[in-house]
């Protein structure tokens, strides 16, 4: 199955943290956000960041497509295995991914999408959790997929439960002709010959 990164525009978090820079901090890094301050980690329903997590951060931006990516499933739709084969196996916390497939509207405000998005995504960002984040762009049926990985259910919900996210999904009856969320489970294991092993579970 032939893999390529031709279509898919990715959303990194830049996180300074996996760099080992020397000015880098855990406070000052967007895959961390505020995760000390939120009502969710005060209340100890938030496991906090690692460093494994800012590798895998680092790690889900080599992911590649095969070209029927946006309508077949996600567990063939990337090379998870060769993408991640240096992450630390998830035992039993596994990671959580919200996917959108939509079909965009002929008449649908490119812009006014877009915008939303990147306000929706910073919004996120400052939140914490986030490990990864990018959409495709359309085919020849304006059909799209946008993917996130987050650290935890969790931290997704604590990231999506701001305005400037609900905003964004005000737009959708406008925007997209139709559209379905899927969230998995993401699986990372490591086989008796060292390899690894991704699985993604529909939850």
């Amino acid at each position: 199955m032939a893999f390529g990164d031709a279509s898919i525009t990715p959303h990194p978090n830049f996180c300074p943290f996996s760099t080992k820079s020397s000015s880098s901090s855990l406070s000052e890094c967007p895959v961390t956000g505020n995760q000390k301050k939120s009502k969710l980690a005060l209340r100890g329903t938030l496991e906090p960041l690692t460093e494994q997590d800012h590798h895998l951060s680092t790690l889900l931006s080599q992911l590649q497509v095969i070209p029927t990516h946006r309508t077949d499933p996600l567990d063939i739709s990337f090379n998870w295995n060769d993408a991640l084969s240096g992450a630390t196996e998830t035992g039993d916390l596994p990671y959580f991914i919200v996917a959108f497939r939509s079909k965009r509207k002929s008449d649908a405000d490119t812009f006014a999408l877009m915008e939303a998005d990147r306000l929706a995504h910073e919004e996120a960002k400052s939140k914490g959790g986030l490990l990864s984040y990018w959409y495709t762009t359309l085919d020849d049926q304006r059909q799209c997929l946008a993917m996130c990985v987050w650290k935890s259910r969790d931290w997704a919900v604590l990231a999506t439960d701001g305005p400037l996210h609900a905003q964004a999904m005000r737009l959708t009856s406008r925007m997209y002709e139709h559209y379905t969320l899927e969230r998995y489970w993401l699986h990372i294991r490591k086989t008796e010959d060292g390899s690894t092993k991704v699985e993604i579970e529909t939850i």
